[in-house]
């Protein structure tokens, strides 16, 4: 496409002196081409019309370059709030476990039990995610461990964004399994705390039978 239809086609829209349109159309037929591309002569109309593109080209790389700044901000945020919502579940099995032992608030037997018996439906569902999630962890560990430090180095070196993003993705991922694990980890603790504390109740209140 010739750079004198491109005047032409940004003339459409300007309102501008055709006198000056016209020059600039002259300088830029006039200007040579080189292996590389245009280039008008320096201080030449065409020359001031050209670094007018360029500066546009410019611009709008740098709101490319601000738009992957931007999704690259966006990932983060969407990895925080993927990993907040295990985070919640995990600290709730946390509190709960730390509030079995709050002195005066220490459940009794069968409040122990009934809150036992609402957690053995979904335990077996939870082992086999667990399991799954233990598999998912390990296999993902050691296809990053198999990635060596060269093969870093290059896509850095080459700055093969695609490669180091889709690393990037797989690690985070790794990381939401390993706390989803931990979450069913922590529920799992929660019940043989409870499972401990009455296996002990009982086992003091036999003795104490046994001594009278």
């Amino acid at each position: 496409m010739s750079f004198v239809l491109i005047v032409g086609i940004l003339d459409l829209s300007s309102s501008g002196s055709g006198v000056i349109r016209r020059t600039v159309a002259r300088e830029i037929n006039r200007s040579k081409i080189s292996e590389t591309g245009f280039a008008p002569e320096s201080g030449s109309p065409g020359w001031l019309f050209w670094n007018i593109l360029l500066g546009f080209d410019q611009s709008s790389r740098k709101s490319v370059a601000f738009s992957k700044d931007a999704d690259a901000m966006n990932n983060l945020t969407q990895f925080g709030e993927d990993l907040r919502l295990h985070l919640f579940r995990l600290q709730a099995s946390l509190d709960n476990i730390n509030g079995l032992f709050a002195g005066a608030a220490i459940a009794n037997d069968a409040e122990l039990a009934g809150r036992l018996e609402g957690m053995h439906a979904p335990m077996k569902e939870f082992s086999e995610r667990a399991a799954e999630l233990r598999e998912m962890l390990q296999a993902g560990l050691e296809r990053d461990a198999a990635l060596v430090a060269e093969t870093l180095s290059r896509w850095v070196a080459r700055r093969q964004t695609a490669q180091l993003h889709a690393r990037a993705d797989m690690i985070e991922q790794l990381a939401t399994v390993a706390v989803e694990l931990a979450t069913l980890s922590a529920v799992e603790a929660e019940r043989i705390t409870m499972t401990a504390i009455i296996a002990r109740r009982k086992a003091v209140a036999v003795q104490v039978l046994r001594d009278l």
